[in-house]
């Protein structure tokens, strides 16, 4: 699917207190105000193509200190064990067990379904820029969304 654009002057996107799967909660509104946030909605660990794409968002943890931005990835369900989930200063995740906020995005974007992965790149105030969902991910979205918040970072200079 391509990528939809969003109105940059629109509202912030929705915000639930989340499982962290390092411990605690952890929600897109934490981040408002500091930093810009790539969110990956993913089918889980075992998806070749959310694996290929949290694999590209954990190897450019550079690019998204320069953009200073975040990544959040969404999972349906906690890692089983031995499937851990990668973390790092700029990448988290989080467990949407019951599918809310999954529910919420996906009203965000034309024609999703429940069951797609999504992209959505969101400046530092929370509001959406692009959103991206399609039936697998893969490192090429995340490649795209990490110029989009480079492209937002330009835009936001302070």
């Amino acid at each position: 699917m391509p990528w939809v654009r969003f109105d940059p002057d629109g509202l912030p996107a929705p915000s639930l207190d989340l499982p962290a799967a390092g411990g605690g909660e952890l929600g897109i509104a934490d981040f408002r105000g500091w930093s810009s946030l790539l969110v990956l909605f993913c089918h889980g660990p075992a998806c070749p193509g959310c694996q290929e794409a949290i694999a590209c968002l954990a190897s450019r943890e550079k690019d998204l200190e320069f953009a200073r931005a975040e990544a959040i990835i969404v999972l349906p369900a906690a890692p089983q064990t031995g499937a851990a989930m990668p973390t790092g200063r700029r990448l988290h995740g989080v467990i949407d067990g019951e599918g809310a906020l999954r529910r919420m995005y996906a009203g965000l974007l034309p024609d999703a379904l429940p069951d797609e992965a999504m992209l959505f790149v969101l400046d530092q105030y929370g509001v959406p820029w692009a959103g991206w969902y399609g039936a697998e991910p893969a490192g090429e979205q995340c490649a795209e969304g990490i110029e989009w918040v480079e492209f937002i970072a330009l835009q936001c200079p302070e």
